[in-house]
């Protein structure tokens, strides 16, 4: 699995290689990059050697609490959900006009409503209108350890990008696991994103596929747990979902 986020820098791991022709980041400029997808997941690693500045350098505008709510998925909001996730990806080939790449994450959302397995799926509201999103959802640990969850994806529409949203978006949801007495949250995305919220790579957890570099978790509760993480099958969702 990997959350592809909308709101800040893409940087994931060093490693020389070409720059894909598939996939660009936006926002950052590259001098190298490699492109691979792990046995079992649906969604692509980005390995990039940066040249210089990225978005995330950029400091946000604030949040205005008047005209965002951040607040639980309702009936009704599924294709809102759908079509945030898709313009959020979308981005990604449309700002640096790449041949089109295949846009998975709102097919892992709809899998995981169909298996009843979004524990917390948020909406950003603006006036009535959907514009950012983020699911949480059951994971698995091989030693046995209970009550930790995954983040992502996380979508924010493009036009409203660094306002803040995706920020709140992560905080209330990580707040609403804490509510729910869970003992931690793993993300596999950007560390110059996530650690604003506690996420740091633990040695002590793996996954089959994802470099131990952006496998992030944040533990509430100690001692922290040992084994390989294991995702919803929601994210191997594919094209034929």
């Amino acid at each position: 699995m990997l959350t592809r986020h909308n709101e800040g820098c893409h940087r994931i791991v060093l490693q020389p290689g070409p720059i894909p022709s598939r996939w660009v980041i936006p926002g950052v400029r590259q001098s190298r990059a490699s492109v691979y997808t792990p046995p079992g997941h649906a969604c692509t690693f980005v390995r990039i050697e940066l040249a210089g500045s990225t978005r995330s350098q950029r400091s946000e505008r604030p949040l205005m609490d008047r005209e965002i709510r951040i607040r639980g998925e309702a009936k009704g909001d599924e294709r809102a959900i759908t079509r945030v996730t898709v313009a959020a990806f979308r981005t990604l080939q449309l700002r640096v006009g790449v041949e089109r790449f295949d846009i998975t994450e709102h097919r892992i959302i709809l899998a995981l409503r169909s298996a009843d397995a979004l524990v917390v799926s948020l909406v950003a509201d603006m006036d009535g209108s959907v514009v950012g999103h983020v699911a949480f959802s059951r994971l698995t640990i091989s030693a046995g350890t209970t009550d930790w969850y995954a983040l992502g994806p996380l979508s924010v529409l493009p036009a409203q990008h660094r306002k803040g949203i995706g920020t709140a978006l992560v905080r209330e949801g990580l707040s609403r696991l804490k509510g729910m007495n869970a003992r931690g949250c793993c993300v596999v995305g950007d560390p110059a994103y996530y650690t604003r919220f506690g996420f740091e790579s633990l040695p002590e957890l793996s996954s089959p596929g994802v470099p131990e570099e952006v496998l992030l978790a944040t533990c509430w509760t100690a001692p922290a747990p040992r084994g390989e993480v294991t995702f919803h099958e929601a994210f191997e969702a594919d094209a034929a979902l």
